[in-house]
């Protein structure tokens, strides 16, 4: 497949591409990820409140996001990768560089405990958005550590969004019961 100068092309019968276009409908740049011999397919793609790009879906076996390899342990393994910006690369890094912020536990049934490790007098806005991008849960509170009750959704992975004077995060919560 042809996008603009960029020539696009898969590994098996299911692979992801992602374009950008302009207003006027001109193609700015393609790109494709998961180029594996396994089916990688796009189940949801939302727009957060900053504008960035969050897309998630599923693999089987093995599968690649630029330099980020991700290895499957079943049939239908999930992947969540976030636009930060629109022109940048897709990051699926689940790294803490800083030690900033803790979630736990993993998976969460009843509740997920927030640790702001070294935020001082947090004034922080906690949201939780399911992957269609609608808000299940807002909260303000200026503890560093705090606790949200989760019992009462569904199995599956959530955006967790934290938002404050010194806190812009958005982390991915997997909750089952």
């Amino acid at each position: 497949m042809k996008i603009s100068s960029n020539i696009i092309s898969g590994y098996n019968n299911f692979d992801v591409f992602i374009a950008k276009y302009d207003y006027s409908g001109n193609a700015r740049w393609a790109k494709a990820y998961g180029l594996s011999t396994s089916n990688d397919v796009i189940k949801d793609i939302v727009l957060d409140n900053n504008k960035n790009v969050i897309i998630s879906g599923t693999y089987v076996d093995n599968t690649t996001f630029d330099n980020n390899s991700l290895v499957g342990i079943g049939l239908n393994d999930v992947f969540i990768a976030k636009f930060q910006d629109p022109d940048s690369e897709v990051s699926v890094n689940d790294k803490n560089p800083d030690n900033s912020l803790n979630i736990y536990p993993v998976p969460a049934s009843d509740y997920i405990i927030i640790n702001l490790n070294n935020i001082i007098n947090p004034d922080i806005k906690a949201e939780i958005y399911d992957l269609t991008g609608r808000k299940i849960y807002s909260n303000k509170t200026s503890y560093q550590n705090f606790k949200i009750n989760v019992s009462n959704f569904d199995d599956g992975i959530y955006l967790l969004k934290l938002t404050g004077k010194d806190l812009n995060r958005t982390e991915k919560i997997l909750i089952k019961h």
